[in-house]
């Protein structure tokens, strides 16, 4: 049978990998540490806990902020709080190739089922909650065991998966599938909206001039280009108003605008409050959640 890889990963945040994608399945889990991630089609916030398996050869970034000391998951880690502040993030990352489970499937006629359901996805999945922090137990396990007990927990983890009932899609390749030009630009995009993004770097990254780009990227997705990046940039403010202790100027900057005032104009004219106003009613206690 196949082998695995099975990485247990403590780095800065600068040294993470930019954009990528592999011939692999990629199970990802965040034991410190938080940002945004892109998988395919899809940009999201995450943090400690979170639990996502990426198909094979969808293009996929996480990108960390600076953690706050001791922002990990409990349980793990028991004992005080280190002296010095730890700013490095942690992950655990298990990749395993398709020829492995159809290998699985074949040998083992009780995992057929399990193996086929793994060959049909076409999207990524995110296991949320107790379930995906059950998993996230079973992969920090695996830090300590030979190679041996580790198989068996790797067959463990992916029953598991396939079992949990609150997963999710976390990512697709788009209607274009990830080799036009639209998502590649959609792509680039996703992963560079805290950076100043123009016309003329998406034309270069996609090969195609910038006046058929701009046509081609609105008749497919109805929005400019501009558009399109306010739109993401508005999207990941409103969810760090809502869900962080970032004050305005971090978020500001850290969504892609490059100055407050101008930042807080836009906000106002978009949605018509102030981005101290979104907050105080997103966390009022009669806000919708």
């Amino acid at each position: 049978m196949d082998s695995f890889t099975f990485d247990h990963i403590i780095i800065s945040p600068d040294r993470q990998i930019g954009l990528h994608q592999q011939e692999t399945w990629e199970l990802s889990y965040i034991v410190r540490g938080e940002g945004t991630r892109t998988i395919g089609d899809k940009t999201e916030n995450f943090g400690a806990g979170d639990l996502v398996l990426v198909v094979p050869e969808m293009p996929h970034v996480w990108r960390f902020r600076r953690p706050r000391p001791g922002g990990g998951i409990s349980g793990h880690r028991p004992g005080p709080e280190p002296a010095e502040p730890d700013y490095t993030i942690e992950n655990i990352s298990l990749a395993f190739s398709q020829d492995l489970l159809s290998r699985i499937g074949s040998d083992f006629a009780e995992l057929g089922e399990m193996a086929s359901w793994y060959a049909g996805l076409r999207h990524s999945v995110f296991i949320p909650g107790a379930e995906g922090r059950a998993i996230g137990g079973l992969l920090m396990k695996m830090t300590e065991e030979t190679g041996a007990e580790r198989l068996l927990s790797f067959l463990k983890v992916l029953m598991e998966i396939w079992d949990a009932d609150g997963k999710r899609d976390s990512g697709d390749f788009g209607a274009g599938k990830d080799d036009s030009v639209v998502s590649q630009v959609q792509n680039y995009i996703h992963c560079n909206f805290k950076r100043r993004i123009t016309i003329g770097q998406l034309s270069a990254y996609a090969g195609i001039n910038g006046t058929s780009l701009c046509t081609l990227f609105k008749e497919k997705t109805g929005k400019t280009i501009i558009q399109y990046v306010m739109d993401l940039r508005m999207d990941m403010v409103k969810n760090l108003l809502r869900n962080s202790e970032m004050s305005i100027s971090e978020v500001c900057y850290d969504c892609g605008f490059r100055n407050v005032p101008y930042f807080n104009r836009t906000f106002k004219r978009l949605l018509g409050m102030s981005p101290k106003q979104y907050r105080l009613a997103a966390q009022s206690p009669t806000a919708d959640r």
